[in-house]
């Protein structure tokens, strides 16, 4: 039915209404209360299952959240998709979202710094594949590191990566900021 996982879908459903939520037993059970928050956010059960069904077609979760927040800003209802509040923003209200983990934050750190470092036109770090679980992704890693090596940015666009576990999501990230470094060092040399 879906490419997203479970805990995709309910980061869905958290963006429609804001109220945190765990995981449910089945993907059936989580596709069933996304459906349903949705549903109550339009105000009409028909424009839900219709939106539904775009955005879980599409393969990543980014395609599938700006359908929903696209629906959500079309709804003439009350309902209104939560804004993320920054931390020391003015005017923030006392329900601001949760301050991040050391962990998260530890995460979201690597990452900006991985994202300044491709925009300087510094290839990444390739994903440490040494684990049993990445074994069949391993010839995807090394076809992905010949490439960029090579410089080939349009090589690195047609490789066709389905990001629905770790290590494919983990592979189109290094791709993705592999392509920013390479156009970033052919927007230096120009």
């Amino acid at each position: 039915m879906t490419n997203l996982s479970a805990s995709d879908l309910t980061k869905l459903t958290v963006l429609i209404d804001g109220q945190p939520r765990g995981r449910l037993a089945t993907m059936a059970k989580t596709v069933e209360r996304l459906t349903k928050t949705l549903a109550e956010a339009l105000g009409d059960p028909d424009a839900a299952t219709k939106v539904l069904d775009r955005a879980l077609t599409y393969e990543s979760f980014g395609g599938a959240e700006a359908i929903l927040k696209a629906a959500l800003k079309g709804s003439t209802g009350n309902v209104v998709a939560p804004v993320p509040v920054e931390a020391g923003q003015t005017g923030a209200p006392e329900t601001a979202a949760p301050a991040l983990t050391s962990d998260a934050q530890r995460r979201r750190t690597k990452a900006t710094a991985a994202m300044d470092a491709a925009k300087t036109g510094t290839l990444p770090v390739p994903p440490d594949f040494s684990a049993a679980t990445h074994a069949r992704f391993r010839g995807k890693l090394e076809g992905l590191i010949a490439l960029a090596e090579r410089g080939d940015i349009e090589g690195l666009r047609e490789v066709r990566i389905n990001p629905v576990s770790s290590s494919p999501k983990a592979l189109a990230r290094y791709r993705d900021l592999c392509v920013i470094a390479l156009e970033a060092r052919i927007g230096a040399a120009a």
